[in-house]
């Protein structure tokens, strides 16, 4: 994507799909690595999931600077405190609104590295827990919501929200030397 990562307008926090699917794609292989390591390792030999954690870490300031710009801009009726959240996808772009709940994406992505990268750390304790939850829906929402990604889990991953081919295909995407994006 060429051009500023997340646009925030009316309270919703807006991005081009690919990276949306990025960060499913990197949630849902460090949902595994800690609750499925073996099934991951079978499934998707080539990735390294301490270089997805390093890679999430390195970029989720940019997830925690859209939800504070939308927190900001949210009215008393954007939904912000209550349960309604919509992933939708919108064009070439996804949809988060209220937008300020991107913290609580941030935050899964940020526990789940975290305990990639120190399994003995407090974040890890969280990812095993229900936090583990909260991730695996995240990823699904934005698999489902994007329409792109394929449907076929790793083995011990149903409902995690993204499959191989996605994973693959999104991490190599972003690995990619130069492709215009100023992360």
């Amino acid at each position: 994507m060429i051009g500023q990562p997340w646009q925030v307008a009316g309270g919703e926090v807006r991005v081009a799909i690919d990276d949306a699917e990025w960060w499913a794609a990197s949630l849902a292989v460090l949902h595994a690595a800690i609750h499925h390591p073996r099934s991951l390792a079978a499934a998707l030999p080539e990735t390294d999931p301490v270089e997805v954690a390093a890679a999430v870490l390195a970029e989720v300031a940019d997830l925690y600077a859209a939800a504070a710009i939308a927190e900001g801009q949210a009215g008393p009726d954007s939904g912000v405190g209550s349960a309604w959240v919509s992933v939708r996808r919108v064009g070439a772009e996804m949809v988060f609104a209220p937008g300020a709940v991107v913290s609580n994406l941030a935050r899964c992505l940020e526990v789940f590295a975290i305990a990639a990268l120190d399994p003995s750390s407090p974040d890890a304790t969280v990812a095993r827990g229900a936090t583990a939850y909260a991730a695996a829906a995240w990823s699904a929402d934005i698999r489902k919501a994007s329409k792109t990604l394929g449907g076929t889990e790793p083995p011990g991953e149903a409902g995690s929200g993204s499959g191989p081919s996605a994973v693959d295909g999104v991490q190599h995407r972003r690995a990619a030397p130069d492709h215009g994006t100023n992360r």
